[in-house]
């Protein structure tokens, strides 16, 4: 298998969306146990995800804050 292709195919972020059929995600799965590199860039893509989460929740909680500042 060529994993660099299969990385770059955008398999790996639909897996991660949970976007893929039960036997894709199986096929993914397995191919995460076979393939270091494959692990690893699934492991980076829900790093990125999280972060993303993260930082978009952290600007709504201000706006939030902003909002119940203002006056009446």
């Amino acid at each position: 298998m060529d994993t660099k292709e299969y990385i770059a195919s955008g398999i790996l972020e639909l897996y991660v969306a949970g976007t893929l059929s039960e036997l894709e995600n199986l096929e993914v799965y397995l191919n995460a146990q076979k393939y270091p590199e494959i692990k690893k860039e699934i492991e980076d893509i829900e790093a990125s995800v999280l972060s993303l989460s993260k930082s978009v929740s952290l600007g709504q909680k201000d706006l939030v804050i902003c909002r119940t500042e203002w006056p009446s």
